[in-house]
């Protein structure tokens, strides 16, 4: 078996990846990954806790979204 550093999480993602797929095959992999991260809370009670937004005040905060990301691009310690 080689070595790997644990200290490096993509390592570790990418040999654990690896792992499953040899044992399990796509297919189970995929199944195995839904177990543990199928979302969180409860969909069915939240959608109703919410209120509409119109099509105008969803594109509004799409636009608001977009330009928060901008501005963190040009100041990278934004996101520290």
């Amino acid at each position: 078996m080689a070595e790997i550093d644990i200290n490096d999480n993509e390592e570790i993602l990418k040999t654990g990846c690896d792992a499953l797929i040899a044992a399990l095959g796509v297919g189970g992999f995929i199944k195995f990954t839904r177990l543990f991260y199928g979302g969180k809370g409860d969909y069915t009670k939240e959608k109703y806790e919410r209120p509409e937004m119109s099509w105008d005040e969803i594109m509004s905060e799409l636009e608001k979204l977009r330009l928060e990301r901008e501005q963190n691009k040009s100041n990278p310690l934004a996101e520290v």
